[in-house]
């Protein structure tokens, strides 16, 4: 909840007085806060007084071009040359700048013209021998700085809206810019609420923070998203290019990688090529191959009976210490009720099916207790890596496996 009752102009003693209780929903379950205030006029008006508002301060391309303009022509000659509050930015931001806007930083200096409510921003770079300001920049090169000057001065009772920051930007400058934007946020501890239409942006927020606003017949409708790659689909975006190749065993490890994958790194399906290489050596050697590409990450996921044989950091392993079919068959077998009712066959009947996948190879199991259960191999594979995901010990596991392999992207 942001922001205060207002302080009230009336002196009746029945607004807005009492005891409330305000649902919040972040997810779910909602969280519910309780507050109250004063019976009285007087009393409600000296505790809104002790409160600190909440400020919102929108930023669009064009109103920073529109107050520039009319700093320029109508309040730059009364104010001094040299600003107040000038400070020099630290290297680390000076280098993000430049991942953002192309440009090689010798100092950028920062300040301020005026007091805060009336302010308008001082900025001096000098790059190329030169030093420009905010008058002589570029409309790219100042609505980057003026966004990254007001989140510096944010504080943390503060909404900052920004609208298409990646206006003006070149496409390399997207991701760049919105990592810095959140770098400043949580330095700040401002709340940062970006409305954008880059598909490198949306990709680089995580989905449980990206919400679609969607124009009705009753105004704007706002959803939460599953997932971004599906949100930019529907809105007619390229995929993600493939950036990373994973070679694994066989079909079914290739089946348990992409169950993980969309289990804890959902946006990111689609910027994995999983590729069953048919055996353990294969799988290894086309990961040495393919990490020459100076494009595409690569890695090698084996299965966890064969975690001791390899003493390689770049090889990764599924988690256990047997091979997936093993795994999910013991699943199966210990969580057979649950299987069972999951899968809509008795305990009984899966016990029986089982037992009768024990003499083929690994490979045919699920094939084999498909024809004795009449339940499709699919369904059979999803309900065990479900089941088998449940142990708090395997999902750690599992997480940290995908966390070390989106970590190869290039």
């Amino acid at each position: 909840m942001g922001g205060n009752l207002p302080i009230e102009s009336s002196q009746s003693e029945a607004e807005f007085s009492g005891e409330y209780s305000l649902a919040l929903r972040a997810g779910a379950p909602a969280e519910i806060v309780h507050f109250s205030r004063p019976v009285t006029w007087k009393q409600r008006q000296e505790f809104d007084a002790s409160l600190h508002p909440l400020r919102a301060t929108r930023l669009t391309p064009y109103a920073a071009l529109d107050e520039l303009a009319y700093f320029t022509q109508n309040l730059s000659p009364a104010w001094p040359s040299v600003p107040g509050d000038l400070s020099n930015l630290k290297r680390s931001h000076v280098d993000a700048l430049r991942a953002i806007t192309g440009y090689s930083y010798e100092t950028v200096t920062y300040g301020q013209y005026g007091e805060r409510d009336e302010d308008f921003p001082y900025f001096r770079v000098e790059r190329d021998s030169r030093t420009l300001d905010a008058q002589t920049m570029s409309a790219s090169e100042f609505w980057v700085h003026w966004v990254i000057w007001h989140l510096r001065s944010a504080d943390e009772n503060e909404v900052v809206l920004i609208d298409e920051p990646e206006t003006f930007l070149a496409e390399p400058g997207h991701r760049p810019f919105v990592d810095e934007i959140a770098r400043m946020a949580l330095e700040s501890g401002c709340q940062v609420i970006i409305a954008t239409h880059s598909a490198t942006m949306i990709r680089r927020i995580p989905a449980a923070l990206v919400r679609q606003v969607s124009s009705t017949a009753g105004g704007a409708l706002t959803s939460e998203v599953v997932s971004t790659e599906a949100l930019l689909r529907a809105l007619g975006r390229s995929p993600a290019p493939v950036s990373l190749l994973v070679f694994v065993e066989d079909e079914m490890a290739r089946t348990v990688v992409r169950f993980l994958l969309r289990r804890f790194a959902t946006d990111h399906v689609t910027q994995v090529d999983i590729i069953d290489s048919g055996g353990k050596d294969d799988a290894v050697r086309g990961a040495r191959i393919a990490r020459r590409s100076r494009q595409l990450g690569t890695v090698a996921v084996l299965d966890g009976d064969q975690r001791d044989l390899y003493d390689d950091e770049t090889i990764l392993f599924i988690p256990g210490t047997s091979e997936p079919e093993a795994l999910l068959m013991d699943v199966l077998r210990s969580r057979g009720r649950d299987a069972g009712d999951r899968l809509g066959v008795t305990s009984s009947d899966l016990l029986i099916a089982i037992d009768a996948a024990r003499f083929v190879a690994h490979q045919r199991v699920f094939e084999v207790m498909s024809g004795a259960l009449d339940v499709p191999p699919a369904d059979l594979i999803r309900v065990a890596l479900t089941l088998w995901l449940e142990d708090d010990s395997i999902a750690t596991a599992a997480r940290r496996l995908v966390e070390q392999t989106l970590a190869l992207f290039p």
